[in-house]
């Protein structure tokens, strides 16, 4: 049997969780696919006048990364 080693701690492991969304919320991504922006569009992401970036929702990261 293998020994398990673990680096992160749980708590760890969620504020790292919780500031990547806030990131992906409040600085978005910047996408260059039109389709992709109007599909994330569609599902409540917010898209800034340029219409590259985008600003996606904490509900549906959490529903994409289950």
């Amino acid at each position: 049997m293998r020994p398990k080693v673990r680096f992160l701690t749980d708590s760890l492991i969620e504020q790292i969780v919780a500031e990547a969304i806030d990131l992906l919320e409040n600085l978005g991504v910047e996408v260059h696919n039109a389709e992709a922006v109007d599909l994330l569009a569609s599902h409540g992401c917010r898209v800034d006048g340029s219409g590259r970036r985008v600003y996606l929702t904490s509900s549906l990261v959490e529903q994409a990364v289950r």
